[in-house]
C-alpha cells in the first residue's frame, strides 16, 4: 500500500463502513492512544466543527495489567475481564467501532463476548488484510513485543519475518525503554545497529509505542521502508466518517 499522504487522503476500506462514533481503548500507554486520537481528529479538522468525527478516548491504564507479562506467564485469563469490561464501556457509550491501542492485547480478542467482538477492528487483522496484500513481493520484518511475537499476530506467511528470540528480547527491551522515557534517538540508534543483520524490504510498526516514534524511524530507515498501520487507519476512519456525513447531508 502506498502510504503517502496523497494516496491515503482518499483511502477507505469496509472496516469502518457505517461508522457513527469511534471508541479508542487506550492507556497502553497513554501517549500512543492520545496520538491516535489527535491524528484522527486532525484529519477531520477541515470540516465544520459540528460535523467533525465523534470520538471517545477511554484511557484506563489502571485496569489493564501488562499484556506481555501475563501472556508469557500463561496467565491469559487475567486479561479477559479487563478486555471485556473496557470494550463494553465504550460500546455502552454509543461507539459503533472500537480500536484497542495495543497490538499485544489482540492476542486475547477471541475471549471477547460475541456482541463486543463484532465492534472491534483488530489492528493485527487490519494489517494483514488491508495492508499486507500490497507487499506480497516484499520481505516484511515485524517490530513488536515478545507477546505479539509469541502469538505470531501478524501471521506466518513466507514473506513475514520475526526477529530471532535473542533479538526479539532486544526489541522488546527497546519498546519498554521508550515507555520509561529513554531518549528516542538513543533507542532508534540501538535498533538500527541490531537490525543491520537482517535483510528486509519493509518494517512494520507492530507496537503502538513504536507508533510514537514513526518519524524517527523513517529518518533512520527511509520513508519507503516503514509500514505504519495506525497511520493508515486514521485516514481510513476519517474518510469513512466523511462518507457518512455526506450521506447524512443528502
Amino acid at each position: 500500500m502506498n502510504q503517502t499522504k496523497a494516496f491515503l487522503s482518499t483511502y477507505s476500506s469496509d472496516s469502518y463502513a457505517g461508522i457513527t462514533r469511534l471508541g479508542i481503548l487506550g492507556g497502553m500507554g497513554n501517549m500512543a492512544s492520545a496520538k491516535f486520537h489527535y491524528a484522527t481528529c486532525l484529519l477531520s479538522s477541515c470540516m465544520p466543527e459540528s460535523e467533525q468525527i465523534e470520538i471517545i478516548l477511554f484511557s484506563n491504564p489502571g485496569s489493564i495489567p501488562d499484556r506481555t507479562a501475563l501472556l508469557l506467564a500463561g496467565r491469559e485469563q487475567e486479561l479477559t475481564a479487563p478486555l471485556n469490561d473496557n470494550v463494553r464501556t465504550l460500546i455502552s457509550l454509543g461507539c459503533s467501532h472500537v480500536v484497542i491501542c495495543c497490538f499485544t492485547f489482540h492476542a486475547m480478542l477471541h475471549t471477547l463476548e460475541k456482541d463486543l467482538r463484532k465492534k472491534v477492528v483488530s489492528l493485527s487483522e487490519y494489517t494483514k488484510q488491508e495492508i499486507f496484500p500490497s507487499y506480497t513481493d516484499k520481505k516484511i520484518l515485524i517490530l513488536c513485543t515478545k507477546g505479539s511475537a509469541r502469538y505470531k499476530l501478524f501471521g506466518e506467511d513466507e514473506n513475514v519475518m520475526y526477529s530471532t528470540p535473542e533479538d526479539q528480547q532486544f526489541v522488546h527491551q527497546c519498546i519498554y525503554r521508550l515507555k520509561e522515557g529513554v531518549p528516542v534517538k538513543e533507542v532508534v540508534l540501538d535498533l538500527k545497529g541490531m537490525l543491520k543483520k537482517y535483510q528486509f524490504d519493509n518494517m512494520v510498526m507492530g507496537c503502538t509505542d513504536l507508533y510514537l516514534i514513526t518519524n524517527d524511524l523513517i529518518e533512520a530507515f527511509g520513508e519507503e521502508v516503514i509500514i505504519d498501520p495506525l497511520r493508515v487507519m486514521t485516514y481510513d476512519i476519517t474518510n469513512s466518517w466523511k462518507k457518512q456525513i455526506a450521506a447524512r447531508n443528502k
